[in-house]
C-alpha cells in the first residue's frame, strides 16, 4: 500500500483573489453552523422553560446535543454556544463582518474573548 499521490498540492494554479473568495465563503459557512448551532441552544432553552425547568439551568445539555450531532467535544460545543450567544446579543457588529465572511472563525473568537470584560456602553466605542 503506497502512499498517495498529492501532486495537485504543488502544482496549483489558484489565484490570490480565487483564494480569498474561498476563505470568505468557509468564513460565511462558519458563521451559519455558529448561528445554527445557537439557535439550537436557544430553542433547547424555551422547551425547558415551557417545561418549567429553573432558568439557571435552561439549556443546560444543548451542548451535549450539539457535540453529538457536529462530533466535536462538548468543550468545543459549549465554546460555539459562547461565541454565538455573544455574536447575537453584545458584538452585531462582528457578527455582521463575519456573516458576511470579512473575518473568519478565529478572528471573530478572539474578537469575542478579547471584549468579553467590557461594559456595554463601552462596547458600542470600541466595536
Amino acid at each position: 500500500m503506497g502512499a498517495r499521490k498529492i501532486d495537485h498540492m504543488f502544482e496549483s494554479k489558484i489565484s490570490a483573489e480565487l483564494l480569498s473568495i474561498q476563505h470568505a465563503e468557509i468564513a460565511r459557512a462558519h458563521f451559519l453552523e455558529v448561528d445554527a448551532v445557537t439557535t439550537l441552544h436557544l430553542g433547547r432553552c424555551e422547551e425547558d422553560a415551557d417545561a418549567g425547568v429553573n432558568e439557571a439551568v435552561q439549556g443546560q445539555f444543548a451542548h451535549v446535543e450539539i457535540a453529538s450531532i457536529l462530533s466535536i467535544t462538548e468543550y468545543a460545543a459549549q465554546k460555539m454556544i459562547a461565541l454565538g450567544c455573544d455574536l447575537r446579543w453584545r458584538l452585531p457588529r462582528v457578527a455582521a463582518a463575519f456573516a458576511c465572511g470579512d473575518i473568519e472563525l478565529a478572528k471573530a473568537t478572539a474578537l469575542s474573548e478579547a471584549l468579553a470584560k467590557v461594559s456595554d456602553r463601552a462596547l458600542d466605542e470600541i466595536e
